[in-house]
Parts: C-alpha cells; structure tokens; sequence
C-alpha cells in the first residue's frame, strides 16, 4: 500500500514538473518571439508623442529614438526623448516615452537646482 501511494507520488511531481517547464518554455518573459518594431511604427509613434506634447503647453526642441537591449539580451526597447519647454513660463523638460513601458516627464535643472530656463 505505501509503495503504491509513493509511486503515485513521483508520478504526481513528474507531471507537475512537465507542465510547469511547457508553460515557462511559452512564456514571453522567457521566450521573447515578438518581432522589432519597423522604422514606420516607431516614426508614427514618435509623430503621436509631438502631437501630443505641442497640443498642449510645450514646444519641442529636440528629439531622438535610443535603442536598447536588457541586461539579460533577450528583450528590447525602444525610448522616444524629446526636449521641450514650457511656453508660458521657459521652463526646460525632458519627456520620454518607452515603445513597450510608458514614459515620463522630468523637469530639467542647473547645478543650483534652479529650474532650466529655454533662451531662444
């Protein structure tokens, strides 16, 4: 009796080891399948990001795309960086905007911690 519970046991954890190692072989953070982004679908994104920062407030200065690949070098990004300024008040910022995480806005500041001011 107690050998039949022990090998229904074993047979248990082989089964369980089989689907975990099947689920963790299709998943995206261990298996990265999905393709670059082309050059268009990062120049529309790009377009969108200063459409919509020029629509409100700001005027952009300067922009970029950066390319990176993870420390691990299985997933990639790419970051939209834009220099901009407040048109009211000349304040400096930079926005950044990730193809795959979001992006923020930071305001940019001199050695002394006074706020960047635009000078045209």
């Amino acid at each position: 009796m107690k050998t039949k519970s022990s090998v229904i046991l074993v047979i248990c954890i082989l089964m369980c080891l089989v689907l975990m190692s099947l689920y963790l072989s299709s998943c995206s953070l261990f298996n990265n399948t999905e393709s670059e982004p082309t050059a268009e679908e990062l120049e529309s994104r790009a377009k969108e990001n200063v459409e919509w920062l020029t629509a409100g407030p700001y005027v952009v200065v300067n922009s970029d795309t950066v390319r990176y690949v993870d420390s691990d070098g299985k997933r990639w990004n790419w970051d939209n960086i834009f220099t901009l300024y407040d048109k009211e008040t000349k304040v400096m910022y930079m926005y950044t905007m990730s193809f795959r995480e979001g992006g923020g806005l930071v305001m940019l500041v001199n050695p002394d911690g006074t706020p960047k001011l635009y000078k045209e």
